[in-house]
């Protein structure tokens, strides 16, 4: 082994920095300035930094005009749980940073100096007091491996001055290198024990995404629900405050027709309770649109108090009844399986427990490492040539070699001086307790992760099955409504026309319109369910975000 030898055990220590700093997360510096960025703080995006709230910037003559898609855009860009539920992938990313750092190498230098005057405790030492400086300089490389590795590499130099006569070089220079190998072959072999840490982070980094999906998704709903809720409430304020005129009509006309003496006091008297009856409803309505459309602000604006946004919401989009086609329920149950969210996540929550389970598996097997290790050495300095022809005691010098530093290491490249070690460590633990528990735990954990991911994929089932039987219990409230609707406004018309031609009473007259007040309300409730109804299948199915044009990774980033 040569100078070469050297150079290549320095080189793969070497290799071993760049190769274990690849990370996912915002990139370092290259070169030496990658070696002082590892020792600052890195750089985040601003966390916490006060918002933008783009809702309140929406508002027009006190008025917020939005369709379905805008209070999409809106919650995506304002939900305070949005973006709470963003920081957790971002953790999570350095978190494969953090698992990394198992492989990382190190590079440790140690220096000391150590001057003594000492009496002498020997004639052999030759002088009394003995004096001497030592300077130990030593560099040690360490670079673990994923598959059990671990390498170490070791340059050492100590210097030397005395006053001892019997010192060869004085000052003298011995230089060192060493390179060690050591490979776990039992436990800790292979990448289960190293590389367990990287793939557990990833698959945590996974399910973190998949989470933010499923809080989006449920956010969404959320947000959707109200909306369409906020649509139908205010079409019923619209149908109670057309009530409450044709009630207030017939009031009008009963008054005119007892002052004229051709209707009794008890009509008005009837028509002024319908009236006041129908108000009665109409401020209902009206508190109720008000409570929702409080709640819809606070689902889409990222302001402490969104009560505070006085702007009237005016939804845009329309109440109607599925457009969709029937649905093909075996189908749907099918893709929910395949891509909810919630079962990926518990996918990838199975996975890190089979990793759990290898690991504890290998950890049940007894240490048996194969240790090599190489050096070579080397030594210079001021040589000094003695005359020992009278003995060895205060022998006179006659001359000196010149020599320093750069003779020990030359020497020591050279390899004249080497040596080589094999040795094989075994070591067991009796009983192992600790070891086979580990394993029994990692094993009962992967069995109850089965049966968890079994239970998701039940209650998924039962959810897209439910809401595909609302669509179509929805359908049938839409058709059975259209018809009471049609049915009572033809109706209302013949009341009327009889109530002019003196056929027909106040109470007939009032009851139908109350019947047509009521059925156009029961539309538009079940038109305003069976969307709701429709956003729920998709959500069951896992096909919300995509349906309202949502990437889940363009919206990880932190805003």
């Amino acid at each position: 082994m040569s100078h070469r030898t050297v150079i290549w055990a320095m080189v793969i220590l070497a290799s071993g920095v760049s190769a274990s700093a690849q990370t996912e997360a915002p990139e370092r510096e290259g070169g030496f300035g990658r070696i002082f960025s590892s020792y600052k703080a890195p750089d985040l995006p601003p966390l916490g930094a006060p918002r933008k709230d783009t809702l309140e910037a929406r508002v027009q003559d006190g008025k917020l005009n939005l369709s379905a898609a805008d209070v999409v855009q809106l919650a995506l860009e304002n939900n305070a749980d949005i973006q709470v539920e963003r920081f957790t992938p971002y953790y999570n990313l350095w978190s494969i940073e953090k698992s990394r750092g198992v492989l990382n190498p190190s590079i440790s230098f140690s220096t000391t100096q150590n001057k003594s005057t000492t009496p002498a405790t020997s004639v052999l030492q030759g002088v009394d007091p003995l004096k001497e400086t030592i300077s130990d300089y030593s560099v040690t490389g360490r670079k673990p491996f994923v598959f059990g590795l671990d390498l170490e590499g070791t340059f050492t130099e100590s210097r030397v001055r005395s006053n001892s006569p019997f010192y060869t070089f004085n000052p003298s220079f011995s230089s060192g290198f060493d390179i060690s190998l050591t490979q776990h072959l039992l436990r800790d072999f292979g990448s289960i024990s190293r590389g367990r840490f990287l793939r557990i982070s990833r698959l945590n980094h996974d399910i973190s995404e998949q989470d933010f999906a499923v809080r989006v998704a449920d956010i969404l709903r959320s947000v959707l629900d109200t909306y369409w809720e906020l649509v139908y409430l205010q079409q019923d304020v619209t149908v109670k405050e057309d009530g409450l005129k044709l009630a207030q009509v017939v009031l009008d006309q009963n008054k005119a027709q007892l002052d004229a003496g051709t209707l009794a006091q008890l009509d008005v008297t009837q028509a002024e309770a319908e009236v006041a009856a129908r108000d009665e409803s109409l401020v209902a309505a009206r508190y109720a649109k008000r409570i929702t459309e409080d709640q819809l602000k606070n689902l889409l604006s990222s302001n402490q108090d969104p009560g505070l946004i006085v702007a009237e919401i005016l939804p845009t989009s329309q109440l109607s009844g599925p457009v969709r086609g029937a649905v093909d329920l075996a189908q749907a149950i099918q893709r929910a399986l395949d891509q909810a969210p919630e079962v990926r996540r518990s996918t990838l929550d199975l996975e890190t427990k089979r990793i759990d389970v290898d690991f504890t598996r290998n950890q049940l097997k007894p240490s048996l490492d194969l240790i090599g290790r190489y050096s070579q050495d080397g030594l210079g300095g001021i040589r000094v040539v003695r005359d020992y022809t009278n003995g060895i005691f205060n022998a006179p010098i006659v001359g000196t070699v010149p020599g320093g530093l750069d003779d020990s290491i030359s020497r020591m490249l050279r390899a004249r001086y080497k040596g080589y070690l094999g040795a094989v460590n075994f070591s067991i633990v009796i009983g192992n307790d600790e070891a086979r528990a580990s394993n029994a735990q990692a094993r009962i954990a992967l069995a109850q992760a089965e049966e968890r991911l079994r239970s998701t994929k039940q209650s998924i089932a039962l959810q897209v099955r439910d809401a595909a039987e609302r669509i179509e219990r929805d359908r049938a409230r839409i058709a059975s409504a259209e018809v009471t609707v049609r049915f009572n406004e033809q109706r209302l018309s013949g009341e009327q026309e009889k109530a002019t031609q003196g056929e027909s009473t106040t109470r007939f007259v009032l009851e139908t319109q109350r019947d047509l007040q009521e059925a156009r309300s029961r539309l538009a409730r079940a038109r305003s369910d069976a969307i709701k109804s429709q956003i729920a299948f998709d959500r069951a199915v896992g096909d919300l975000l995509t349906t309202q044009g949502v990437k889940v990774q363009e919206q990880l980033p932190l805003r």
